[in-house]
């Protein structure tokens, strides 16, 4: 998780973007639901990949839902 932090993947939809790092306000993770059109349990874990053309490093990853950094050496929480 530490690594997507670093990453900070983001995702497309409609002309919306999406990040998952960072406190998500709950009215912009109802957007993105209804911008794929599917529930949570339906997207979750999200798999994604960037071809090597357009970064370096780490290009593929998985995301288990909205991180929130914990804090003083605790791991981030994860919310739908």
């Amino acid at each position: 998780m530490a690594v997507l932090g670093l990453q900070q993947p983001k995702i497309f939809v409609n002309q919306q973007c999406f990040s998952f790092w960072g406190r998500l306000a709950a009215d912009r993770r109802e957007a993105f639901y209804a911008a794929i059109g599917k529930p949570p349990e339906d997207i979750f874990p999200l798999r994604f990949s960037v071809h090597s053309k357009f970064a370096t490093g780490i290009l593929t990853g998985r995301v288990d839902g909205f991180y929130r950094g914990g804090g003083r050496g605790r791991p981030p929480q994860v919310e739908l």
